[in-house]
């Protein structure tokens, strides 16, 4: 999962893209993909000072759905003043990889009753690793101690590693009742990588839906899920992904901070979830989750960017 480019979505172009709904809207085509649960419409809201922009908003993300021939899923949330923004909040989607960040929590949940567990070293043979394992290729006949498996996992993506932590947590339950410990019970985990990320139209396993990733990611990032120093260092690992500049860190402006995890997979699953600092004032929580119609697609990091950007917009003005 390389990073990509840098932070070249402007909020302006963006949101350009709604003055012409009319001639998008006629050109037809709807998301490439049905729901594949969820009672939610695909209406977009936004708790916005006028109705107006909040009419712009929807429309961008409709006619992001059309050009992008995505089924897209959105929750932002600004922390400080409440408002939102939704659209297909409830529907199911593949995770991918964004569960590694519920995994690392999983591991420091446990650390806190188990002090010498992050400094453990786990062994690494050549039948442990797994396609994308860009940190523990490097470590194969060898070793990683757990901190390091959890930071190659969230901060580089290193499948082996995600499965190494899943080993220590009692395999896909051990996230999917992490998820619950954070008040989130509809998300889960049912298989290791790589096979997780198959993600086929209707299939629950492995799946979440817009609403309970942010809000789970909320709960571990900025509540109090895990004690004070497994937080800090979840924080610190997300803060140092290196899979999302072309993604959600492509949309915010350049002086803000992101701590996020991406994911991909099979249909063109894309999604990037993630709390974004401004300069001042409180951060916002955003998920943007989306997949395509045809087995072979390809995640489109842009769509993600452009999705971003008009969360800040939608949340800040």
């Amino acid at each position: 999962m390389p990073a990509g480019g840098g932070r070249s979505v402007s909020r302006r172009s963006v949101l350009s893209v709604a003055a012409a709904g009319s001639l998008l809207a006629a050109c037809g085509g709807g998301p490439a993909s049905t729901p594949s649960a969820g009672s939610a419409g695909a209406s977009a809201t936004a708790t916005t000072p006028g109705r107006a922009a909040e009419r712009e908003h929807e429309r961008a993300l409709r006619q992001l759905e059309r050009r992008f021939g995505a089924r897209l899923g959105v929750v932002a949330e600004h922390t400080g003043t409440g408002r939102t923004l939704r659209h297909r909040p409830a529907e199911r989607f593949a995770m991918c990889s964004t569960f590694k960040v519920l995994a690392a929590a999983a591991v420091l949940r446990r650390s806190e009753d188990e002090r010498r567990l992050l400094r453990r070293r786990i062994g690494i043979s050549a039948a442990d690793l797994v396609p994308y394992s860009p940190v523990c290729e490097r470590y194969a006949g060898s070793g990683l101690t757990v901190a390091d498996l959890c930071e190659a996992a969230v901060s580089h993506s290193d499948n082996t590693a995600a499965n190494k932590l899943l080993e220590l947590v009692g395999g896909p339950r051990g996230v999917t009742a992490l998820a619950h410990a954070a008040g989130d019970t509809v998300t889960r985990l049912d298989r290791v990588e790589p096979d997780l990320n198959s993600a086929v139209p209707g299939d629950p396993r492995d799946t979440t839906t817009p609403a309970n990733i942010a809000a789970t990611y909320r709960a571990l990032v900025l509540g109090d899920v895990l004690a004070a120093p497994g937080r800090e260092r979840l924080r610190a690992w997300m803060l140092a992904t290196t899979t999302s500049a072309d993604k959600m860190r492509a949309g915010v402006p350049e002086s803000w901070r992101v701590a996020d995890k991406t994911g991909s997979g099979g249909y063109g699953t894309g999604n990037d979830v993630g709390i974004v600092w401004p300069p001042s004032g409180s951060p916002l929580v955003i998920a943007v989750l989306s997949t395509r119609g045809e087995r072979d697609a390809d995640a489109d990091p842009a769509l993600i960017a452009e999705v971003t950007t008009i969360a800040v917009e939608a949340l800040t003005t």
